[in-house]
């Protein structure tokens, strides 16, 4: 869960950096006034997570009562604004600094993962027909020497080969219904 934190917090500031950041070579971005309309709904989501966020014990009562409904075993577990250092605490911090760890060495993280990256599907549908044509091209080298007697002996060759290898294998006489002959009408 820690190493997932740390990447999403990784992406989240490569996002924002790749976003809003100002960045040499790159002119800035021509930014023109929005109307209230468009920044109402963040400002009331802001508004309302400062006003709520002390009162979570007042959310703890109303949600605890319902959850009470269900009970669980184990140590029961209560909202609270502040639970103190603990556990989740350090792994949190851990997440953060490990994410921006991440993210200010973006330029290694990019060359290592390229090194180590699974293919994608593209290439190897294009090695695959690589590797296709180089054995065509090693095999039709091979076969075709120019004499008219030797591509006709490997033809008959493959083809008796193949019929041989059928015979062999499938045994297609075992068990078979013997044909009637003479006596159908």
């Amino acid at each position: 869960v820690v190493a997932g934190s740390a990447l999403t917090t990784a992406y989240s500031l490569r996002f924002v950096w790749g976003a809003f950041a100002r960045k040499p070579g790159v002119p800035d971005t021509p930014v023109h006034r929005v109307g209230w309309t468009f920044l109402a709904p963040p400002a009331l989501l802001a508004v309302l997570g400062l006003v709520l966020g002390p009162g979570v014990g007042w959310t703890d009562r109303l949600l605890g009562a319902y959850a009470d409904t269900f009970p669980a075993d184990g140590k029961p577990y209560h909202l609270a604004l502040w639970h103190g250092f603990g556990l989740a605490l350090l792994l949190s911090a851990l997440a953060w600094a490990a994410g921006a760890v991440l993210f200010l060495g973006r330029a290694h993280v990019t060359r290592l993962s390229r090194r180590i990256a699974w293919p994608t599907a593209d290439s190897v549908f294009g090695h695959l027909l690589l590797g296709q044509e180089r054995l065509a091209l090693q095999v039709t080298g091979f076969i075709q020497r120019g004499s008219l007697s030797v591509y006709l002996a490997t033809t008959l060759l493959v083809m008796l080969a193949g019929q041989f290898a059928v015979l062999v294998v499938d045994t297609p006489w075992d068990g078979a219904v013997r044909p009637r002959l003479w006596d159908n009408p």
